[in-house]
C-alpha cells in the first residue's frame, strides 16, 4: 500500500513492476551494459551515460558523485530544442548529454506506462528523464530540493528506484536546513530515512518537494543502484543557443585561468626581487 510521511509525498512500492513494466535489478543492469560512459567528450545523437569525473557535470569544479543518462521527449538534436533541468551546479556543457527517448526503446516502453498511469490518476505527463546509476555507497547526493523553476507548474516528480540494492533515502523539512540570518545552515533531523527498495517509488508535488530536502547519503559496503526521474520541463533551449552558452562558459574559464596563472607568476617574480 502507498504511505505519505509528508503531505503531497507518496511511497509506492513495486511501481516499476506493477506499473512501468520492468524488472528494476534487469532494467539498470541492461542499461549500463547497451550503453557507453562519456569521460569525456558526447556523442551528438546517441543515449550515453555520463561520468561524475566529466568536466561538463562538475558540481563547483569537484567530481560528481555519480553518474547519469539523460533523455527527453521530441528531441532531434540540431533540428530541435534541449529541454534543460538546470539543478545546482549544472552547466551548459552537459545538455548535448540529451538524447532521444525513441532511441532508447527500453526506457521508452517504460515511458508510455508511465504516462498510461498519470493520465489515469490524474498526473501531468512526463518528458524528461534522469537516470541515475550509484556505483557502490560512495556514490551519494546531500540533502536538497528539485528546483522547480524549469518545471511544469501542477507536475510531480516521480523517482524509481532500481538497481540490486535498497540506499537509504532521507526526507527533512526544508526550513530546519535553510540558513538563517546569513548563517550556517542548523542541522536538521529527517523525519523519514529507510531504505527504499528497488522498484519503489517516490513521488513528491512542487509544493512539497519546496518545503523538504532529500538526500540518498553515503554508505560503507553498499552496492551498485540507482533511479528514473520522470520530470515535466517548460524550459527549452535550441541547439544554437546552447552552442553559444557553452562557448561563453569556455572562454570565461580560460579567461579566469589566465588571470591566476598571471598573477601566480606576478607574486613569484615579486618574491625572487626580496
Amino acid at each position: 500500500m502507498p504511505r505519505e510521511p509528508y503531505p503531497g509525498i507518496q511511497i509506492i512500492p513495486n511501481f516499476a513492476q506493477d506499473v512501468l513494466g520492468i524488472d528494476p535489478v534487469t532494467f539498470h543492469a541492461e542499461m549500463l551494459a547497451d550503453y557507453p560512459v562519456s569521460d569525456a567528450e558526447f556523442v551528438p545523437d546517441a543515449v550515453q551515460w555520463v561520468s561524475g569525473q566529466n568536466k561538463a557535470v562538475h558540481i563547483r569544479g569537484a567530481p560528481l558523485q555519480r553518474t547519469l543518462l539523460t533523455l527527453q521527449k521530441d528531441f532531434d538534436g540540431y533540428r530541435s530544442r534541449y529541454r534543460a533541468y538546470t539543478f545546482t551546479g549544472w552547466q551548459w556543457a552537459s545538455l548535448p548529454s540529451t538524447a532521444n527517448l525513441s532511441l532508447c526503446e527500453r526506457m521508452a516502453s517504460a515511458v508510455r506506462r508511465y504516462d498510461e498511469w498519470a493520465a489515469v490518476n490524474d498526473v501531468v505527463l512526463s518528458n524528461h528523464y534522469m537516470i541515475t546509476h550509484y556505483g557502490d555507497g560512495s556514490h551519494h547526493i546531500g540533502f536538497h530540493h528539485d528546483k522547480t523553476h524549469d518545471m511544469h507548474p501542477d507536475a510531480s516528480i516521480t523517482i524509481v528506484k532500481i538497481g540490486p540494492t535498497a540506499r537509504k533515502f532521507e526526507i527533512r523539512r526544508r526550513e530546519e536546513g535553510s540558513r538563517r540570518g546569513g548563517g550556517a545552515p542548523r542541522e536538521a533531523k529527517p523525519f523519514f530515512s529507510e531504505y527504499i527498495p528497488p522498484g519503489a517509488a517516490i513521488i513528491m508535488s512542487i509544493r512539497a518537494n519546496a518545503e523538504t530536502e532529500h538526500s540518498v547519503p553515503k554508505e560503507d559496503g553498499a552496492g551498485p543502484s540507482g533511479s528514473i526521474a520522470f520530470r515535466t520541463i517548460t524550459t527549452e533551449f535550441t541547439h544554437a543557443h546552447v552552442l553559444q552558452r557553452i562557448a561563453r562558459s569556455e572562454n570565461a574559464r580560460a579567461n579566469y585561468r589566465s588571470k591566476r596563472e598571471a598573477a601566480r607568476t606576478g607574486h613569484q617574480h615579486t618574491e625572487s626581487l626580496v
